[in-house]
Order: structure tokens, then C-alpha cells, then sequence
């Protein structure tokens, strides 16, 4: 599409939905935590899809998905027998396709978003998950099915820029024409691995030159299709017009590693690296920069969303984006409209282990006083095993069953933030080898209510 069109057809999008409040989808780089850290519930890692909406007042990022709940959809993903890991080292790129469409339950949902990885991951699985790769877990998946699906593979990125080396993706974004924009973890060399670029970089796919299959992965980005939207110095001079200073006061003039990418809802164009190209503003963040969001709208500023600014000029402070203290840095964001949260599982610790039998299941986002029924069921034990499940309508926030068959199935009571805590034990004396319990809660009020799975993991 011609790149004028494609850019007036932006503005119109985001000139109708201008009035809309948002949602801020992230993941922190290092640990950190929100509400003083005080429950599971609160404590974040680089495994952990928080929500925050930036408004007036204190603010408080909210998880959404936590590392429970990717072993639970992940499985024994390097047949090590071992559930409960961190498979992917860190959620590196977080993206919604074109092709997602919002539903009036409360989506997207973990099927809908493509991510990217810190690391190679799958040993276990038919084909090792790149962290050159763009990947989505597949919804519902059968006893021995794939749970990953491949939606832009290493090998199709690297043809689309241009080189025969290794490459890692660490931020990722679709504008609204369906353009695809990355950044790298490292400096790559593209257009047959004559040109450098640095990780602070931007690159850009045009529409056009993107290929779909029908389920919604890239077949072709083309042959050295790609265009240097910004290049990493580019990306410094914008830092330096933000104004930023560190937390002792000194002036931020790089943008380190550009970790986290997304198109800018406010609107607006700036011009390339060219000199001649309009792009839609984008929203990133940097290893260099702390808790806050830049935009490239006037030669770059700290980004603002529902009119609140995503950050502190005068020092890193994590407050802005709902956190403690200062925080830390993203690896990954994505704008959404905003909703009520889905339901949130989570676990003091790892699980079950030897030295630790007590446990507590926490559970978030309930209605307040309200009830939840609770389902748990066994799950597989074998090395590389994964969990299967059955589809729910998307009526569903969560739009999978992996309790389906269920050995337990109790009511409980939510307090007042819609919050529940449940202690549970187990006597090694009672197990014979390893055990895997999947667990599952359900919401009673309507719109119908199920929560994503969490793994509970005894390792003998």
C-alpha cells in the first residue's frame, strides 16, 4: 500500500477510537514488585503479563499471566521431567496480529497475543522454539499436539532481512495497516549481511510484502524486504530531546538495547531514517531508560496514554507504570483497550517440593465477595508430557479447559478485592514418584468466567 494511504488510513483508526481509555500490557525485565510485594499476587518477573491502566491517582500493575501458568500451558517442554521451570528465560516480544478482533468478554486472552522468547526452548517438542522466531500457544491443544505454533519462523526473518546469521527478536509490533515492526536483542547485519544495525534500532515490514497462511502465520516476508525505520542512533537523539535523567541525575543519552515496541495510540506520523518515509508514531522502551515509555511523536518526549504520562523525566521511579520503588525496565508492551481483568491464578513459590509442603493458591480478579468453584486434576508425568485441554467459546476470557476431567471441584469465597488465598498440604508418604496437579477457577457471574490454568508440581 502506497506508505501516505496507509498512514491516512492509521489516523482515522486511531482518530475513532481517540476518546477510548487504555490498558498498558507489559513485562518487566528484572523482579520487581507492586502494592509492597506482600503476596505472590504482586511479586513480578520477567515471566509475568501485568496490565495497568495510567490514570489519576496511585496506580497498580496487575498480573495477568504469571510462570504457573506458562508451565501449565508449556508442559515438560525438554523432557527433563522437571514441570516447573523457566522455560523461555524471559518473555522478550509481545504483539497483537491484524487479524485479532476484539470480543466484548474481555480479550485479547494468551492465544491471541505472538510472542518472542530470551531463549531457544522445545527440546521436547517436534521443533525446537527459536528465540529468532515468533510464536503463539496454541488454543486447546490434544494430548500430543503442539502447544506452540510457529507464526513467523527464524528462517522466514531471516530472508526478509537479509542475512544468513542468527538473530534474536526482542520487541515486535502490527500497526494498523498491518505492518510489522521489530528490533533485535543484538547488532545484525541485514541486506545480505552488508549493513549494520544496532539493538536500539527499529526495522520495519511493509504490508505488501507480507505473505499469510490462512491460520494466521506468515508464510514470505519476501527477500530483503525489510527498511530501517530508525536507526540506532536515531533512537539516542530521540532519548536525548526526552530529557531524561538517571536516578543520580545524570542525563540519559542512549537507548541501550531497545526492548519493547508498540504503535503509539495517540496518532500522528514522524519521518525515518530516510528522510522521506512517514511512519505512525511508535511507543518504545530501552535497557537504558528505566520504567519509562518514549514516543516518537516531536522528535521524542515520554509518552502519555489516557493523558498520564508513562514516566518521570527527573528519575527512573517505577510509580508511573504501577510498580515499587524504581521498578524496572520492559521487555515488552502492548497497548490495549481497556477491560475487566480476567481471572489470575498464582502460587507462593514453585509449587510442592520436599523441603516445602505447605503451599497457597492464590486467586485475583474475582468479583468482589463473590464465589468461584475451583477444579484441580492430575495431570501427565512423563518426560516432554504436556496438558491437554478442551476449546471453550470465546464467551470465555480464557477460552481453554485443562480441568476438564477433574478430580476436585469445590465452591470458595472471594474478600472484598475479589482476592482468596487457599492453603493446601500434601504428606510425601502418601505419592509414589512425581505428581502434577492442574488447577483451574471458574467465575459464576456473568459474562462466564474461567480463569487460566496454574501447575501445581511435586518433584520427588
Amino acid at each position: 500500500m502506497n506508505r501516505s494511504i496507509a498512514v491516512l488510513v492509521l489516523q482515522i483508526g486511531v482518530a475513532a477510537t481517540a476518546g477510548a481509555q487504555h490498558s498498558l500490557v507489559f513485562v518487566p525485565e528484572a523482579d520487581c514488585s507492586t502494592r509492597g510485594g506482600l503476596t505472590p499476587l504482586d511479586l513480578l518477573t520477567d515471566e509475568t503479563i501485568c496490565e495497568v491502566v495510567p490514570g489519576p491517582g496511585t496506580l497498580a500493575a496487575e498480573k495477568t499471566v504469571g510462570l504457573a501458568t506458562l508451565n501449565a500451558l508449556l508442559g515438560d517442554e525438554d523432557g527433563d521431567l522437571d514441570f516447573f521451570e523457566t522455560a523461555l528465560d524471559e518473555i522478550d516480544a509481545i504483539a497483537l496480529p491484524p487479524s485479532y478482533v476484539a470480543s466484548p468478554y474481555g480479550s485479547p486472552s494468551i492465544f491471541d497475543y505472538v510472542l518472542s522468547s530470551k531463549s531457544d526452548f522445545g527440546e521436547a517438542y517436534a521443533a525446537i522454539v527459536t528465540d529468532g522466531s515468533l510464536w503463539r500457544f496454541h488454543r486447546a491443544p490434544a494430548v500430543g499436539a503442539p502447544v506452540i505454533d510457529i507464526v513467523l519462523s527464524q528462517p522466514t526473518l531471516q530472508a526478509g532481512i537479509g542475512t544468513t546469521l542468527s538473530i534474536d527478536v526482542d520487541a515486535a509490533a502490527f500497526d494498523a495497516d498491518g505492518n510489522l515492526y521489530v528490533s533485535f536483542r543484538d547488532d545484525e547485519l541485514i541486506h545480505g549481511d552488508l549493513v549494520s544495525v544496532g539493538d536500539g534500532a527499529v526495522l520495519a515490514f511493509d504490508a505488501d510484502d507480507i505473505v499469510w497462511n490462512a491460520d494466521g502465520t506468515i508464510a514470505s516476508l519476501g527477500s530483503d524486504t525489510v527498511a530501517i525505520v530508525l536507526a540506532e542512533s536515531d533512537v539516542d537523539a530521540q532519548v536525548v530531546a526526552a530529557g531524561l535523567l538517571d536516578a543520580l541525575g545524570v542525563p540519559v543519552t542512549t537507548i541501550g538495547d531497545l526492548q519493547a515496541l508498540d504503535v503509539d495510540p495517540a496518532g500522528g506520523t514522524f519521518v525515518g531514517a530516510d528522510g522521506v518515509t512517514a511512519w505512525p508514531n511508535l511507543l518504545y522502551a530501552g535497557s537504558d531508560n528505566g520504567p519509562r515509555i518514549l514516543t516518537t511523536a516531536g522528535g521524542g518526549a515520554i509518552a502519555t496514554l489516557n493523558g498520564v504520562a508513562l514516566g518521570g523525566a527527573a528519575s527512573p521511579t517505577g510509580s508511573f507504570l504501577g510498580l515499587d520503588g524504581n521498578g524496572s525496565d520492559l521487555t515488552c508492551l502492548q497497548v490495549i483497550a481497556t477491560r475487566d481483568l480476567p481471572l489470575c491464578l498464582d502460587l507462593s513459590g514453585q509449587g510442592l517440593t520436599p523441603l516445602d509442603l505447605d503451599d497457597t493458591l492464590w486467586i485475583d480478579h474475582g468479583v468482589p465477595d463473590g464465589t468461584v468453584w475451583i477444579f484441580a486434576t492430575f495431570g501427565a508425568s512423563s518426560a516432554g508430557a504436556t496438558f491437554d485441554a478442551v476449546p471453550l467459546s470465546d464467551k470465555f476470557r480464557f477460552q481453554a479447559w485443562y480441568t476438564s476431567n477433574y478430580f476436585l471441584l469445590l465452591p470458595f469465597d472471594l474478600d472484598s478485592n475479589g482476592r482468596a488465598a487457599i492453603d493446601f498440604s500434601l504428606d510425601p508418604a502418601d505419592l509414589n514418584g512425581d505428581l502434577n496437579i492442574v488447577v483451574q477457577v471458574a467465575g459464576i457471574a456473568k459474562p462466564a468466567e474461567m480463569s487460566a490454568p496454574v501447575l501445581i508440581t511435586y518433584d520427588q
